[in-house]
């Protein structure tokens, strides 16, 4: 089981940066850093001009690391939106459009989300793959 969830997250051959971004996924990426970066980052850091610091180093570990945290990531994701699919279904059937409207958006971002981590993994992909890394 293990194993195929693993085989979940590598990346298929279609999946470049190009790809992701015909999709929309960097100006996505462009909003939740605005947001992050208000919200994230202490007063104080916020003040003095910093971002806060998603890969705490430059060594491949914290690559590596950085990674592993896009597929955690991914994961909440995902579980959000199958979480949600329940909801969406009950307010088909009562025509509640208003409800279907919001679960949808949210389900949506939740979606956005997802195609944010693996566009990650890409741009991590090719660092790795630069510096010779084969894991």
């Amino acid at each position: 089981t293990l194993g195929r969830a693993a085989g979940w997250f590598r990346l298929a051959r279609f999946e470049t940066v190009g790809f992701y971004r015909c999709l929309g996924v960097e100006r996505f990426r462009q909003v939740v850093l605005e947001i992050t970066t208000g919200t994230a980052v202490e007063t104080q850091q916020r003040t003095q001009g910093q971002r806060h610091i998603y890969i705490q180093g430059r060594s491949l570990s914290h690559i590596h690391a950085y990674e592993q945290q896009t597929q955690t990531a991914e994961a909440s994701h995902l579980i959000g939106v199958l979480l949600h699919t329940p909801f969406l279904w009950h307010f088909v059937e009562v025509r509640f459009w208003m409800g279907v409207g919001y679960i949808a958006l949210f389900m949506l971002a939740n979606v956005y989300c997802v195609l944010l981590q693996r566009y990650h993994r890409v741009r991590i992909a090719r660092i790795l793959q630069k510096a010779g890394d084969s894991r």
